[in-house]
Formats: C-alpha cells, structure tokens, sequence
C-alpha cells in the first residue's frame, strides 16, 4: 500500500505538535523564570476573555516546551504526547484575560495565544473542535532566571476562514503560519522548514473534516495539514485572511478516497516524471551527496527528506519543460507515484 511519501516510520516520528523529528534543544540545568502577561486590545486596553490557552515554543526553532519534563518537543519516541498539544506547556487566561506561567527555563521564547468554542481547557484528541479563535503571539520573550518578564499579546486581525478538508477527514493536527513553506504540501512536514514552524499563529487537533478559524490577519496565511492514520495523510493550503470565507485543502493519501491529483502548476511535471521515473537522481545529482547516502552508497530516500533543506535553493532546467526548484522535482516524483497507484488499484478493482 501506498504510504506516503517520506515514509510511515518517519511520519511517527513528527505526529503531535511539530515537524521533522531531529535532536531538539534541551534547556539543560533547569535555571527558570516567569512570565507574567495579559492579552490587550490594538490600542493597548485589557481584553477580559477567559479560558484562552497561552503556549510556550523555542523562539528559534517553533519546537514546543512540554509540560512535563519542562523540556523542548524532539523525540516522540521518547516524549510520548498521549493528549496531543494538551501536554505542551500552556496556562489559561483568568476572568481578566491575564496569565501567569512560572518555571520557564531562562532563554528566548515565543508566545502563542488560542482559544476553542464552548471549551475551557485545550480540547483533548477525542474531544469536539470545530471552531478555534486565535488571540496573538508575542516573538523573543527574553526569560531571565529567577526573574519576571512582563509581556502583551494583542490580536493578530479579525479574519475568519471556513476550512473543509476534501477528502472529508480528519484525526488531524492544522498548523497555521504566517510564512510559506519551503516546499510544495505533499513532502509533508520534511517540506516544512524552519522559517514556517517560527512563524506558527495556531495549531490545533482537528476531530472532525472541518475546522472554523477566527482571530487571522488579513494577510497571507499558510495552513499544513498532518492525518496520524496508520497510513497517513498530509496536505496544504494558502490564502489571504479576509478575501475569502470557505476553503478546501486537499488531502493526498493513499486511502481509497484519498485525493491525488497534482495541482495545475506541477502538471507538465509530473508528466515529465511519469515518462522519466528515473531521472531525478541525474537531475538533482543526488548521488554525488554523502547526506542522502546509506551504507551501500544508495540514495536513502528518508536521509533525503530529513535532509531537504539543503536543496530549497537549488533549481534544475529541464529542456522542453523549463526551469524548477529542486524541491519541486521531488513534489512531481511524490505526486507521480502517488497518482499511479491510485490508478493501478482502480484498475485491479
């Protein structure tokens, strides 16, 4: 069966809360700090809203901190997150919309503020989550030992999106930033990149194929989709916050109802690879890389996907079809195999 493309072993490697499971930063001696902060107004007034849920990530990274041990997200193996987001370190706004989180380990943090309809507490896996409001973020909270550090967090805009997913499935985390990321959605979270897990303005559990976002900036956004099915699912999608109210993100899977058609700006391309299945390596010269090489000096494809940003910059001309980014080649080859065996399955039916 088709398992997508980076591989079902390291796609569990990255469920819960982030992308790209590799060795995270550890705060080391627990040396901590609080922070003390209020949500506000635009115009600097207090916003009284309780029941918002205010999360704690490595400014550098977009990594969570977890609750318990109070230390960055890097290993699922290891750090199992049997709630979901639920066990990364967060507090809830009081009846004033202030908060107060002590035993930070002294750094620099980033903030980001959320909340949920009819729920006041961050809904667990198996809890309903249609509707997610979000309340702003504060980047480079400096954390001081021993030390208080004051902070505001104001709205980001008063957007709002209506995102179904096509197929309708969920059991899905949605991470929703402000930067594009560095490659096309179905080289799922290894196409991620750094740039886009910092600029993270909401992440949530999504229950059902449906989700309601509110609190936006009338900007572009970015929102990535990851399926934790056995047999997983990823997808993605963009648009500017206030220009439209519905949107369908397509989820490419190797489920029976799984979507798997490439979008229009790929096409020719990955018709080149359906007819040349085994020029990307040539093209990309992957082989000349000892990072994508296994023991046998064979292109390893899951050393190839952690390893992704090396190529984002790379482009490659191909005659009669044009010019196109590196990673793009590895979209179309992903796409390619992923539409052939859709067909090859209909047609056994």
């Amino acid at each position: 069966m088709f398992k997508c493309f980076f591989g079902i072993d390291a796609f569990r490697r990255l469920v819960c809360c982030l992308a790209l499971a590799v060795a995270g930063v550890s705060p080391g001696q627990q040396k901590t700090g609080t922070i003390d902060g209020q949500l506000k107004t635009e115009v600097g007034e207090d916003r009284p809203i309780e029941g918002v849920a205010v999360f704690v990530v490595d400014a550098e990274t977009g990594y969570p901190l977890l609750a318990s041990p109070r230390e960055i997200f890097s290993s699922p193996r290891k750090q199992r997150l049997e709630n979901g987001i639920a066990d990364c370190l967060h507090t809830m706004t009081d009846h004033r919309g202030h908060f107060r989180i002590e035993g930070v380990p002294a750094g620099k943090w980033r903030l980001t503020a959320q909340s949920w309809k009819d729920s006041d507490h961050v809904p667990l896996r198996k809890e309903p989550d249609r509707e997610v409001t979000l309340h702003g973020v504060a980047d480079s909270v400096e954390v001081t030992e021993e030390q208080v550090t004051t902070i505001e967090l104001k709205p980001l805009g008063d957007a709002a999106v209506v995102l179904e997913n096509e197929p309708k499935e969920g059991n899905a985390y949605l991470f929703i930033s402000t930067v594009e990321p560095d490659a096309d959605p179905i080289l799922g979270p290894f196409g991620w990149g750094k740039k886009f897990l910092t600029g993270v303005i909401g992440l949530t559990h999504e229950a059902g194929s449906m989700m309601i976002i509110r609190g936006l900036p009338r900007q572009k956004i970015y929102v990535s989709y990851l399926n934790y099915d056995n047999n997983p699912g990823i997808g993605g999608v963009s648009f500017v916050g206030g220009e439209t109210e519905n949107v369908t993100l397509h989820v490419y899977a190797g489920w029976s109802n799984g979507y798997f058609q490439p979008p229009e700006h790929l096409s020719k391309l990955v018709d080149y690879v359906d007819q040349h299945p085994d020029s990307i390596d040539d093209l990309l010269k992957l082989s000349s890389n000892p990072d994508f090489l296994n023991e046998q000096g064979k292109v390893d494809r899951n050393k190839l996907m952690t390893n992704l940003e090396s190529l984002k910059d790379q482009k490659v001309s191909i005659d009669g079809f044009g010019e196109f980014r590196a990673t793009d080649m590895l979209a179309a080859q992903a796409y390619s195999e992923l539409r052939k065996y859709h067909l090859e399955r209909a047609k056994n039916k």
